[in-house]
């Protein structure tokens, strides 16, 4: 059994903090935008149709990246498992079973 502590933290973040936010809310809305758009499900042909059109962000490339990866998490969770991982899981249970 594992044991899990919290901690309870009040944080209220000021207008900078939430206008950054809002951005990157929106970088990767537009992220998964394009992504299902052009039907894209890897995070390299990701990145490469959706940086250009981040370019009207005023932010960092790293969190440019870091909103084109989570938007590939999150189109992975919608779109569901790919045929590779599917292939990937009957192969792992057959060598299992």
């Amino acid at each position: 059994m594992w044991a899990i502590k919290t901690v309870q933290q009040h944080y209220t973040p000021g207008c900078e903090m939430l206008g950054m936010l809002d951005e990157f809310r929106q970088m990767m809305n537009a992220c998964i935008h394009v992504g299902l758009v052009e039907n894209v499900t890897s995070l390299k042909v990701l990145s490469l149709k959706a940086y250009k059109q981040l370019a009207i962000y005023d932010a960092m490339s790293y969190y440019k990246l870091c909103a084109i990866s989570s938007a590939t998490g999150i189109y992975e969770i919608i779109a569901g498992p790919s045929d590779m991982e599917r292939s990937k899981q009957s192969l792992m249970f057959g060598v299992c079973g």
